[in-house]
């Protein structure tokens, strides 16, 4: 198990991730035990017990200044994009840390006549410093920077730990993104071309040359060119105008129609002068739908409708059905699969799909903010 897996199951399950604060701070705490019993401080001399209570109380202070900090503030900053009230909440919330903090250590060490003896043989200015009035050591403390300097460097532990994590998160979700579009890359350029159409447009040309319609067949065998040329090279760019994708619509209906006794077609195109571009072969899979399972029967309709109106594109397909192929057309394959996560890359909140199915109609809306 890799540490991006582990990391996404400590952020889904809530007991996991509550468990890791935990740790992360009992690990904190007794890290801070020990520096404070190896190094040279005023607290040093003091019993071991007695140091343990003042660094649980200065970490407990510091769990508070954290979780205030990350949880209210910085969400507060980053919705309302008001620095200066969060600047003054801030400030308020250091000086009432070094408030608690200060009350605490001086009633720890009031608490215990040894480590009162010990300071005041030990570290006698120090011991004189915390017999000042309350208010003098605050004053003292804030003005001094002291408290802010150790108070940066002890935050700076879980919010650097906290902001390496996220960073880690955020590159392993590029990755995987990355991935995705690489993969994404691949079920399009599968889904490019139906290997049932082109068969049948095949058998249908080389049926209308049996029946020496050579004209019908020359201009069938040119539009099934250019579609195939349009859909493995043209097709790699990023974007293509809407008049070049309606233009392989065209082709893609007159290659169907041959196929076709009864069912009707239609294509209306509403659309200005101004060129709009748009990721290549995004409504093809729509159409191919529509053609796939529409019933030739007496009564059937295909009608595809483009309608530009500013910078939003209007696409409206609607194929008869019936009741039989009316859930596979639902399904639609790695075609309409393709056509959703396309539609979440390329358009992300700026797209509408929606599928109305009546006894007779499926229909297919596809908005676009362009």
């Amino acid at each position: 198990m890799n540490a991006s897996v582990i990391l996404d199951q400590i952020y889904k399950n809530r007991k996991l991730h509550i468990l890791a604060h935990v740790v992360f701070w009992l690990c904190f705490l007794l890290l801070r035990w020990y520096l404070t019993t190896i190094s040279f401080n005023v607290y040093r001399v003091l019993p071991g017990e007695n140091i343990l209570w003042l660094n649980l109380a200065s970490v407990g202070c510091l769990i508070i200044f954290y979780y205030t900090l990350v949880y209210l503030l910085v969400p507060f900053y980053v919705k309302k994009k008001k620095f200066v009230p969060v600047l003054f909440a801030v400030l308020f919330l250091i000086i009432a840390y070094t408030i608690l903090d200060t009350y605490l250590e001086m009633y720890i060490i009031s608490a215990c006549s040894t480590c009162k003896q010990i300071m005041q043989k030990h570290n006698a200015d120090y011991y004189e410093f915390l017999h000042k009035d309350f208010s003098d050591i605050i004053f003292n403390k804030v003005l001094s920077f002291g408290m802010l300097i150790g108070l940066l460097f002890n935050i700076s532990v879980p919010l650097g730990l906290r902001y390496a994590i996220k960073t880690f998160k955020q590159n392993i979700m590029a990755l995987k993104m990355s991935r995705d579009n690489i993969q994404l890359e691949y079920n399009f350029l599968k889904a490019q071309i139906n290997p049932h159409f082109l068969f049948n447009t095949l058998n249908n040309i080389y049926g209308l040359v049996l029946q020496d319609n050579k004209e019908k067949s020359a201009a069938l065998i040119a539009k099934l060119s250019e579609f195939m040329r349009y859909t493995l090279y043209e097709a790699d760019q990023e974007k293509m105008p809407v008049q070049r994708e309606i233009e392989l619509i065209e082709d893609y209906i007159e290659l169907e129609k041959i196929r076709l006794n009864f069912t009707k077609t239609e294509l209306q195109v509403h659309m200005g002068k101004m060129i709009l571009l748009i990721p290549p072969l995004l409504f093809i899979p729509l159409v191919e739908n529509a053609f796939k399972f529409c019933p030739d029967q007496a009564g059937s309709v295909i009608e595809i409708n483009f309608q530009i109106d500013g910078k939003q594109l209007v696409f409206k397909c609607t194929n008869s059905i019936t009741k039989i192929n009316v859930t596979a057309q639902e399904d639609g394959g790695i075609g309409l699969q393709n056509l959703k996560k396309r539609l979440e890359l390329y358009f992300p909140n700026q797209h509408q799909y929606k599928v109305v199915v009546t006894a007779t109609q499926y229909i297919t809306t596809l908005i676009l903010e362009l």
